[in-house]
């Protein structure tokens, strides 16, 4: 899709590009721009779908970078500030370990918080100045259902999930005036994660039939859609199942206060 010689073309910027939600943002966005960043640690599966990208007509840069690094956050900060300013941020920079946290390596949870937390609050800070300055912009923070549904193996996994819930709501309120949508994604798992983690024993998880599971392609598509509508709320859950079992999750942390 071409930019008009009155438009300019539409811009986005997909951290965590490499496989998975990343790459299936970058091929939905497709659609909705004309340039496409994409960023991630692995090079070849970046220029896999950059290839992809520019097939469909668009223009598409690969970064390779570590969003837990200095040095990364650093290059792809620098990159939005010259190829910038960002109509669409989709900050997907996702990990976790799973276990207890006294057995964890300190280092570990560090790198999940850079990642989670420090990462996503620069490059947000990063992308506003211009969204704000032209009236427009939208913003994914992709975190997840982890943030209602506390576990014992994934304590830093899951605080970092509730941070990016409670960030993108408040940060919301600041920008809404200047223009900008920020949503906070929480992606479901499927009815078989579920079970095997025993996240949600306590609401039944295994009653939930496999085929409530929802794919990567509609929870993008679920995304998306909501993105760009005004009665949307901030923090978004795909999926009608994750969203009930994120009502009765939270709705037993108020039985039990």
């Amino acid at each position: 899709m071409g930019a008009t010689m009155t438009q300019a073309p539409r811009k986005a910027l997909i951290t965590g590009a490499s496989s998975g939600l990343g790459a299936e943002f970058a091929l939905q966005m497709a659609s909705r721009c004309d340039q496409i960043i994409v960023t991630g640690r692995h090079q070849t599966a970046l220029d896999e779908l950059a290839e992809k990208l520019r097939q469909r007509g668009l223009e598409c840069s690969v970064v390779v970078a570590d969003l837990a690094t200095t040095i990364g956050m650093a290059r792809l900060v620098e990159t939005i500030r010259q190829q910038g300013p960002l109509d669409y941020l989709i900050n997907h920079g996702c990990c976790s370990s799973d276990g207890h946290y006294l057995a964890q390596h300190p280092a570990s949870q560090h790198a999940m918080v850079s990642l989670h937390i420090n990462a996503t609050m620069q490059l947000t800070l990063a992308a506003l100045g211009g969204m704000t300055a032209r009236g427009r912009g939208r913003i994914i923070n992709v975190s997840s259902l982890a943030a209602f549904l506390p576990a014992a193996s994934l304590a830093v996994y899951s605080g970092t999930a509730a941070f990016l819930n409670n960030f993108s709501e408040a940060l919301q309120r600041e920008v809404k005036s200047h223009g900008v949508k920020i949503q906070c994604l929480c992606p479901g798992y499927t009815a078989k994660e579920l079970q095997n983690t025993g996240y949600l024993a306590d609401v039944e998880a295994s009653r939930i039939p496999d085929e409530y599971g929802i794919t990567a392609p509609e929870l993008v598509q679920q995304s998306l859609a909501a993105l760009h509508r005004d009665d949307s709320p901030v923090v978004f859950i795909a999926g009608e199942v994750n969203r009930i079992l994120a009502r009765k999750a939270l709705q037993k942390q108020l039985d039990r206060s």
